[in-house]
């Protein structure tokens, strides 16, 4: 049985639980946790961040071993940035108690699924169809982690959206206003930002500057990847309606679309 399928299967079972709240281990009310569903913007932004704080862009974008914002169970030691010693930790799971503030990124779900298929087969984790990959997607991810729609209901419904304690930002905002969109993120932070610093951020992590800097990290593990896939897509929002069938449209608007409202994403005429 290939390990990626082994690996899978674990993810689903309960045992899941158990790994989630030892690396959730060691956060603290001072931590601000940089969240999002995967493929949604999530590493373009911990870049910006780092920049606009460091004074230069992330060289390596790996979310174990980076020292200054790590995904969540990669965070002990990790180096505070935010002025009372909090730390900014990267996490894909939905809302938990653990969570005292947060950025929350949101993407249409009709994007993410054409970015995660594209990954997924970049990296040589998917060999199915498209069309069986969405199942997977629309009803539970292979990866173990909730769907997008439970994954945003949890943060919509969270105690902690409703006492502001999380910035809810729009990846296609993000996209068409990076300037004003990182002025939020640095305000929510109280990090110190001037519009020299912000404009400096964006020219070091353009989205070409990105590839390139996933394709370096890709060759230091020795990754066995479909080069011709790009590991960083050029970010379109609403790329979904030239690219996804009108099939997958109607069955993800038809199990996602209540959720996709309540955070601005319009169903499509039909």
């Amino acid at each position: 049985m290939p390990l990626t399928v082994i690996r899978n299967r674990l993810r689903r079972s309960p045992l899941r639980r158990i790994v989630m709240s030892y690396r959730h281990r060691g956060i603290g009310d001072a931590d601000v946790l940089l969240a999002s569903y995967p493929r949604s913007g999530n590493t373009w932004l911990k870049s910006l961040i780092a920049s606009c704080l460091l004074g230069e862009p992330l060289q390596n974008l790996s979310d174990t071993v980076n020292p200054v914002i790590p995904m969540v169970g990669y965070h002990r030691g990790t180096r505070p940035l935010l002025k009372n010693s909090g730390r900014v930790i990267k996490t894909h799971e939905g809302y938990r108690p653990e969570y005292k503030r947060a950025i929350w990124v949101v993407r249409d779900p009709r994007d993410v699924v054409m970015s995660e298929y594209k990954l997924e087969v970049r990296s040589n984790r998917c060999f199915g169809t498209f069309d069986e990959f969405l199942q997977d997607f629309i009803h539970q991810r292979a990866g173990g982690r909730a769907t997008w729609q439970r994954h945003t209901q949890s943060w919509l419904d969270s105690d902690l959206h409703h006492s502001g304690n999380v910035l809810f930002i729009a990846f296609e905002k993000l996209r068409a206003e990076p300037g004003e969109q990182l002025q939020r993120v640095l305000e929510f932070l109280d990090a110190p930002y001037d519009q020299s610093s912000i404009a400096k951020a964006l020219e070091q992590n353009s989205i070409q500057m990105l590839a390139e800097r996933h394709a370096a990290y890709d060759r230091t593990l020795g990754r066995t990847i479909r080069a011709e896939i790009p590991a960083v897509n050029r970010g379109l929002s609403g790329g979904w309606r030239d690219q996804l069938p009108p099939a997958a449209v109607q069955s993800i608007e038809q199990q996602f679309g209540d959720v996709m409202e309540r955070v601005g994403y319009r169903r499509s005429k039909t």
